[in-house]
């Protein structure tokens, strides 16, 4: 496995806007065409590369994570993107802390015998995300 170097600017304080409803639920597709459905949780807002951007949190029993792509996806990175998991104790009041250092390819990267969930729409960064797992086609 491959990774960028470790930075600081990619460990990011978000302000998290939680759904008024929350039983809310969407579909996700999977890289085999099958679904699974997911918990709606929160949007995180927070500023990168000097702009202000929004990523779904998406809950599935008790795991939280960020499914995503930016610029890297498919270049430098997985082009199904990658995962970031967050800490429920790292969620306080309205805030998390993203860290994309720890963004990791899903397993059907590596092996095409498995299903992983593919990144919403929403949750396409128009930057590079030059932080966490690398992916390098063998």
């Amino acid at each position: 496995m491959s990774y960028f170097p470790a930075d600081l600017a990619y460990r990011v304080d978000a302000r998290l806007e939680p759904f008024a409803d929350k039983t809310q639920k969407m579909v996700v597709q999977l890289s085999d065409g099958s679904e699974e459905v997911y918990e709606k949780y929160a949007h995180a807002v927070f500023s990168l590369g000097g702009d202000i951007h929004r990523l779904l949190i998406v809950k599935q029993k008790e795991n939280f994570s960020i499914l995503f792509k930016d610029a890297t996806s498919g270049h430098e990175t997985y082009g199904g993107g990658r995962y970031i998991d967050l800490e429920p104790a790292n969620m306080t009041g309205n805030q998390v802390i993203i860290d994309f250092n720890a963004a990791y390819n899903p397993y059907c990267a590596y092996n095409p015998n498995y299903a992983c969930p593919l990144p919403p729409a929403e949750n396409t960064l128009s930057i590079p995300v030059k932080a966490g797992e690398r992916y390098v086609e063998h």
